[in-house]
């Protein structure tokens, strides 16, 4: 694999940025944040060059309004815009060498236009680019053009530390108080339904990122409401970038020589284990390989912003569950955006997610431990609408096999008989004893698909689901299901 493509990978990593729902900006937007947003979609010099555009923001003229930066590696081409009347004005080009690079200062940007050799500043006054003396080499971050980095970069301009900070928030400052450049994504590694941030540090040598000294790569994850870390540190080769990537499933990996390392997150710690470059379709690094690189923009004003997730409520739960959810939350099987509009119906997707986590809370083991002692795993093309790793691992197990013609529908709703299937089979996954099928004595049996039956009665039988009524005794196979209703009848479930 093209070590170029991997030093390019973690730079860029996927076009989707993952942001979770507890994530607020500090700010409303401002007119000059619409105007840049709209010139970025549809400006003449986005139309001209397209795609391969970067950009940034830096205040050249000190009106707490920031311009608007952007750069062209191959056309070695900078562009400088500001606001004014409303509008988004391109106010000159700048050109460079190979290594051109456009750079921030308290009043305006470097231009390297001779790798290293030659390099003009430039600052804004009165409206006008001019020349000045250079004084300062800080970074600029510029980032590629994707509406969500739009929404990321633009509108998290600025924005100002929360009253009451996400711990990733702190502790991200913190990891860039030292000096130096950081990148930082969230991404959910272990499949848990809640965010781990991974942040990049570079330590700096005399002109920026090209001749970094070293750095350093760090996992940051909550584990009973405990900030952990992982970090792995290195020094900066010539021409060696960033070797740890997020595959496409949202895995973390590491290349070391011609092998991968693949990260995982169980019961509060990381580890990880070796695969071989024939291996790695398993894990979505072949889909990096053949699409050259990854585009994740750089998340860290998104998470600077984020706020402290809220504690759980149960104010959205009815009466009768309240009791159940909490005996729940205390076995830890509810993944921690499925804590909140507990009367909402449950998608497919949802609950194949509280049926990993049960089946990991069960045995008391990872899902992919579990896995590997049955000697499975995940198939990346089983299902053509998801590549969800816990939908993945619920079919390797048998807990699903989609809705037909290769699809899951991971958004559609899920009925009753649907729930007793997968219930039993989650059972059956997590080493327990489901021949219990005796016929339950429900009068709407008929009505129930027939792969439905013995889920139905399994259910009853061992006092995990109830009917819907008991005069007469109804079971309504086709009825919805609720996200309390499912995380009761997980928390039904006995030894």
């Amino acid at each position: 694999m093209n070590k170029r493509v991997l030093a390019l990978a973690l730079t860029l990593v996927l076009t989707i940025a993952l942001v979770p729902a507890f994530i607020t900006t500090a700010q409303a937007a401002e007119p000059w944040q619409e105007a840049y947003a709209a010139y970025l979609k549809n400006g003449s010099i986005v139309k001209n060059y397209g795609k391969d555009l970067k950009f940034g923001l830096t205040d050249m003229d000190g009106d707490g309004i920031p311009e608007l930066v952007l750069t062209h590696d191959i056309w070695k081409s900078c562009f400088v815009l500001t606001y004014s009347a409303g509008a988004a004005i391109e106010l000159g080009s700048y050109y460079g060498d190979v290594y051109s690079w456009a750079w921030p200062h308290t009043d305006g940007i470097l231009v390297d236009e001779d790798r290293g050799s030659f390099r003009t500043f430039w600052t804004l006054r009165n409206g006008k680019m001019v020349e000045a003396p250079f004084t300062n080499s800080d970074s600029l971050e510029v980032s590629p053009i994707t509406d969500a980095n739009i929404q990321d970069v633009i509108y998290g301009y600025g924005a100002t530390a929360s009253s009451n900070p996400h711990p990733y928030a702190t502790a991200l400052r913190e990891f860039m108080a030292g000096g130096g450049e950081t990148e930082a994504w969230l991404a959910d590694i272990n499949g848990d339904g809640s965010k781990e941030m991974l942040a990049i540090h570079y330590e700096m040598g005399k002109v920026g990122i090209l001749q970094a000294q070293s750095v350093t790569y760090r996992l940051y994850y909550i584990y009973n409401g405990e900030l952990r870390t992982y970090e792995e540190t290195m020094r900066w080769e010539h021409g060696m970038g960033p070797r740890m990537f997020l595959t496409f499933t949202d895995r973390l990996a590491f290349l070391a020589y011609s092998d991968y390392l693949i990260y995982s997150l169980t019961d509060g710690k990381v580890d990880h284990f070796r695969i071989s470059d024939d291996q790695i379709g398993q894990y979505g690094i072949d889909w990096m390989r053949n699409n050259e690189m990854y585009n994740r923009p750089d998340q860290t004003a998104q998470i600077l912003a984020m706020t402290a997730t809220p504690s759980t409520s149960l104010d959205t739960a009815s009466g009768w569950a309240k009791d159940g959810i909490t005996q729940a939350l205390s076995k830890g099987f509810i993944p921690s955006d499925l804590q909140n509009n507990y009367q909402n119906v449950i998608t497919r997707a949802e609950f194949c997610r509280m049926a990993v986590k049960f089946v990991e809370y069960k045995t008391g083991k990872g899902i992919d431990a579990v896995m590997n002692e049955k000697g499975l795993t995940r198939n990346f093309n089983a299902f053509a609408d998801t590549n969800d790793p816990d939908i993945l691992a619920a079919a390797a197990l048998g807990i699903t096999a989609g809705t037909g013609g290769g699809l899951f529908t991971p958004n559609g709703d899920f009925s009753r008989e649907q729930a007793a299937t997968m219930i039993r089979n989650t059972c059956k996954a997590a080493g327990m004893d489901i021949s219990n099928v005796t016929a339950a004595g429900f009068e709407d049996i008929g009505t129930a698909s027939s792969w439905a039956v013995d889920g139905i009665n399994f259910a009853r039988n061992n006092g995990i689901m109830s009917g819907t009524s008991t005069t007469p005794l109804l079971f309504s196979p086709k009825g919805t299901y609720t996200r309390e209703q499912s995380i009761i009848t997980f928390n039904n479930i006995q030894p």
